[in-house]
């Protein structure tokens, strides 16, 4: 799932870590903690249903142990099914009947690690939220009087007074990533890019809001009052996270 998430300071990059996932190593160790599921893991051993195969003998074995096969079920379809020996199947069985030890159950079956001190859980970022971003390119069109050096260069314009001369209107001048705040022109940036509201925002103090967890904050009414207007003079970024 992708989202659009407004970065307000000078480095998106560091606003951006203390939130990056772990699963694909993209998280700097500095924001990674052990979360302790004990309990969890403890109820789950004794009230969880797992699937296991029986032998003929009533041994019980972890299904996983077992390789799928594509089985014909007529019409040109076909499905998975285990590969079990002759006079084996298939049974559901409480998670402690498989599994011997609440450490085997923790380790095989839920894949959580146990630390020195004999707890449960896992390493993380708790306060994970994206897999990978992206910078949004050709965004923002900026106010006739912002300086210069904020100025995109569209195709082989270079200078205020070429944009007229090739179609693009007077001023349309546009930034590749990002631009202070006080110099975009917001009623003609969203003219051209429909809607601006982002689905989640992360101010120059580094804090997240998003819409879910702040709806209020992201009405209509509000979004430009609490994220645009108190900061003038720091820069925008407009970022596609992948979640």
């Amino acid at each position: 799932m992708l989202i659009w998430v407004v970065v307000i300071g000078d480095d998106y990059d560091e606003l951006l870590a203390p939130y990056a996932d772990d699963l694909v190593g993209s998280c700097r160790e500095e924001f990674l903690q052990f979360v302790d599921c004990t309990e969890e893991v403890i109820e789950r051993y004794h009230n969880d249903e797992v699937t296991a195969v029986m032998s003929p003998e009533g041994k019980l074995y972890d299904s996983g142990d077992f390789p799928f096969k594509s089985v014909d079920i007529g019409d040109g379809r076909r499905r998975l099914e285990k590969e079990v020996p002759e006079g084996y199947k298939e049974v559901t069985v409480k998670a402690k009947q498989l599994y011997k030890s609440l450490d085997d159950f923790a380790r095989n079956r839920l894949g959580v690690q146990k630390d020195k001190s004999g707890r449960y859980g896992h390493i993380c970022n708790p306060n994970a939220v994206w897999e990978h971003y992206d910078v949004s390119t050709g965004v923002f069109i900026l106010k006739s009087d912002a300086p210069e050096g904020d100025a995109f260069e569209i195709g082989s314009a270079s200078k205020e007074d070429d944009y007229e001369k090739l179609g693009y209107g007077a001023c349309e001048r546009e930034r590749e990533d990002c631009a202070r705040i006080e110099d975009i022109d917001f009623d003609r940036t969203r003219a051209k890019q429909g809607i601006f509201k982002t689905t989640a925002v992360i101010t120059p103090d580094g804090k997240w809001y998003d819409r879910g967890h702040h709806p209020e904050m992201f009405t209509d009414e509000n979004y430009f009052k609490n994220f645009i207007e108190p900061y003038p003079h720091e820069t925008l970024t407009l970022i596609i996270c992948k979640i």
